[in-house]
């Protein structure tokens, strides 16, 4: 048990940075502009990615996944 615990001491101590993502085209809280809204199941939009900034990733990274939930989707599945 000794040497979990010493582990787990050692790991506590490492130094956390956050993930930053910001955007100048999403705002938290509002509705996407048009710009950015796909193209197909009913919606008219003009399906553009918005801008993205990447900050603090973690050492190593190589690839990185967005999803994103839309309540309003008419598929029913976000």
């Amino acid at each position: 048990m000794k040497p979990t615990l010493l582990t787990l001491s050692l790991l506590a101590t490492l130094p956390v940075s956050a993930l930053e993502l910001t955007s100048p085209d999403l705002s938290e809280g509002s509705p996407m502009a048009d710009t950015f809204v796909y193209n197909g199941f009913g919606c008219r939009g003009d399906n553009r990615s918005p801008a993205l900034h990447w900050r603090d990733l973690p050492a190593g990274t190589q690839r990185l996944a967005i999803t994103a939930y839309d309540p309003d989707a008419p598929t029913g599945s976000g």
